[in-house]
């Protein structure tokens, strides 16, 4: 505290904090989230994907939701078809925002019918171009495509497409052991999903 001057706020803020309950604590958290959402909101505007993901996280972990999940994946379809003008319609960009999308509809909207549909566009996409080529490198439409693969496994039976999730994951599987280091991890970490769940 010696750090700052006399009568500075750092340090009062710094020793209210340390002096708060567990749900105080949480609650000056979750406040200061929200603020800095607001901040970036006003900054980049809602249909920004930075924004959309940051409004994700913080549903998916706050009690009291302060935007409708519906809201978010509204937006959320508008920005992918924007991507899908302005990128590449089957690049790296479109694919991590549906990726981002598709993550929206699943843990903040549970919309599993909706969660379907993306995330097979998802897969469909990065299948599509050298994204899961011969040797794949891990990143962020990688990490898309693995998601994809285990949410459609995942939802499969709920859905009624039981033999096509548990293809698509072995498929997934099949494709991210030829990748880099971080791609055969995922594949191994797949795999552990793909056998909880056939045991």
């Amino acid at each position: 505290m010696e750090r700052y001057p006399k009568g500075h706020p750092i340090p009062s803020l710094l020793k209210v904090l340390c002096q708060a309950s567990t749900n105080e604590f949480f609650n000056i958290v979750q406040v200061g989230y929200l603020r800095t959402i607001h901040c970036l909101e006003h900054r980049l505007g809602f249909g920004n994907a930075v924004v959309l993901s940051v409004w994700s996280n913080c549903l998916k972990k706050a009690d009291d939701p302060a935007l409708p999940a519906s809201a978010l994946t509204s937006r959320y379809e508008s920005v992918f078809q924007e991507a899908q003008r302005t990128f590449t319609p089957t690049g790296t960009r479109t694919i991590e925002i549906l990726h981002e999308y598709t993550y929206a509809a699943y843990y903040n909207a549970n919309d599993y019918d909706l969660t379907w549909r993306l995330a097979s566009q998802t897969v469909n996409l990065a299948e599509s171009f050298e994204l899961m080529g011969d040797h794949p490198q891990w990143c962020l439409a990688t990490q898309g495509y693995a998601t994809a693969a285990k949410l459609l496994f995942t939802l499969s039976e709920q859905t009624g497409h039981e033999d096509q999730g548990t293809l698509i994951l072995r498929s997934a599987i099949s494709r991210l052991e030829l990748g880099d280091r971080e791609c055969q991890i995922r594949a191994r970490m797949l795999r552990g999903v793909l056998g909880t769940n056939t045991a």
